[in-house]
């Protein structure tokens, strides 16, 4: 439970008032298909069922512990909620995010033209840096022709680098 609180009214009443947890985000251990429930907050609270599609955000980052627990930073939730209210403002709908330790990246997956893709950015950069990068690449020839065209399918965008993106499609 999220909240729980006990009062007593006068000498034979006790009331008890409980909330729970609202389910926001998806979280799911890396390389497994276990997932549960988040809150907006990132607390993980309950298993989760699997959901084809884009129910929830789903976020791969760190181990399982014991309910509740909280696997991801508040940096890295208020940067996640960022991006994801600035790629929505451009019509994109992210649908994971990967945050990783080691190599510095974190990598969200959204669909262009059916098919996943990812933006990977450096956390160590700020966020309004790596999606001015990525909104000039999509506005800028020659990958603004191929990522509009309808028929190429992006397979990632690299926005880590200052002053420079690397790409690939299929």
């Amino acid at each position: 439970f999220s909240d729980v609180s006990v009062v007593r009214r006068g000498t034979q009443t006790v009331k008890v008032s409980v909330r729970e947890y609202e389910g926001v985000y998806v979280w799911c251990e890396a390389g497994t298909e276990n997932c549960s429930f988040m809150s907006y907050d990132g607390v993980v609270f309950a298993p989760a069922p699997f959901f084809s599609g884009s129910a929830y955000i789903k976020l791969f980052v760190e181990s399982a512990r014991e309910y509740p627990f909280v696997p991801i930073t508040t940096e890295q939730l208020t940067t996640m909620r960022f991006l994801v209210e600035r790629l929505q403002g451009i019509t994109i709908e992210p649908s994971e995010f990967h945050f990783f330790s080691g190599p510095e990246r974190t990598e969200i997956v959204f669909y262009h033209n059916g098919y996943p893709a990812r933006l990977i950015i450096d956390p160590a950069i700020p966020a309004d840096t790596s999606l001015q990068s990525f909104f000039t690449a999509i506005r800028t020839a020659p990958f603004s022709i191929r990522y509009r065209d309808g028929f190429s399918i992006l397979e990632y965008i690299d926005v880590r680098l200052p002053n420079k993106i690397v790409y690939k499609f299929q």
